[in-house]
């Protein structure tokens, strides 16, 4: 979980970057409307969106992940005293260990959540800037390489750098 904590913590220092609460001078845009709901969001950030992560995937991963340890090593040691000739081969044996990577893969997919959206929030926000960073996939058998400007096959298409960017008034 170590992991788990330091992505935690990175996607909570993005966030405070990105609204810049601490930045009274900041009083256009975006930066108005953050600190018109200052509290709101400083709520959000410390508390609720921890919260709404740790429900999905369950408060008590670390207590999973020990009572399926446990369980793992009494049907190990069940195997041994019944004089299993190979105690790991045992069906008992097996699907507790199943059962404790479960509960291990949940802690990761917890990790995961707080990579993509770290990832997501810094391909939009750049040294106090909002832009948007086109990023490219490798091709595959199934998807294609996309284009580095969104096509959909029209004779003329006009880009300009912030398209999918909205002004705030």
């Amino acid at each position: 979980m170590p992991a788990t904590d330091k992505l935690r913590n990175r996607l909570l220092k993005k966030l405070t970057e990105l609204f810049q609460l601490n930045q009274p001078d900041l009083d256009f845009g975006f930066y108005r409307i953050m600190h018109a709901k200052a509290t709101e969001v400083q709520q959000f950030v410390d508390k609720d969106l921890l919260t709404i992560v740790k429900e999905a995937f369950g408060e008590n991963d670390g207590q999973q992940v020990s009572i399926a340890r446990d369980k793992y090593e009494t049907a190990l040691v069940q195997a041994q005293e019944f004089g299993v000739a190979e105690p790991e081969a045992s069906k008992p044996v097996q699907e507790a260990k199943a059962a404790l990577d479960a509960a291990r893969e949940s802690g990761s997919n917890e990790a995961q959540v707080y990579d993509h959206l770290y990832r997501f929030f810094e391909r939009y926000y750049d040294d106090g800037d909002f832009v948007s960073r086109r990023y490219y996939t490798r091709e595959t058998a199934s998807n294609a390489a996309p284009y580095a400007v969104p096509y959909n096959g029209e004779e003329v298409k006009l880009v300009w750098a912030n398209m999918d960017q909205f002004y705030i008034k």
